[in-house]
């Protein structure tokens, strides 16, 4: 409330506010539009929205453990992929690849390490190309794996 009353905020908490908002501090400030971030869409229908910073939020479809044993019947389905829950993360440029998102069941991606995935963690996933492997996995490239047959 002491904003209200005439306080101004320090230049940590406008940052922070505008960083809330998806927005920048000249746009706080001065309302100039140029200043907003903006949204791309890749081919695959994963969004970038661009950040303050020049790092881009991606969003992707999140497939919940109660969904995954039926998720392949629905994975081409664009109207389906779109009604799904979204997971975002921060990422330093716009990828091409196709992204989706998955909770951890179980302890099967659990090896008693501290990089293990516990059950109820996220997972996010590209998809990646026949030609990426069809020689041989390549795990110095990629060195996590989450497969899904069709």
């Amino acid at each position: 409330m002491k904003y209200l009353d005439g306080a101004k905020p320090t230049i940590e908490k406008l940052q922070e506010l505008a960083d809330y908002l998806n927005t920048t501090t000249d746009y706080l400030l001065y309302g100039s539009e140029e200043s907003r971030s903006y949204e791309i869409e890749n081919n695959n229908g994963n969004q970038f929205v661009k950040l303050p910073d020049g790092q881009f939020l991606m969003t992707m479809p999140i497939v919940s453990v109660e969904a995954q044993a039926g998720f392949l019947d629905f994975y081409g389905d664009v109207e389906y992929l779109a009604e799904m829950p979204k997971h975002s993360m921060v990422v330093d440029e716009v990828h091409r690849g196709h992204y989706i998102a998955f909770v951890v069941a179980g302890d099967s991606m659990d090896n008693y390490t501290p990089e293990s995935f516990m059950a109820g963690d996220i997972v996010s996933t590209r998809e990646s190309q026949r030609i990426n492997w069809t020689d041989k996995l390549r795990i110095k490239d990629f060195p996590y794996w989450v497969i899904y047959t069709i």
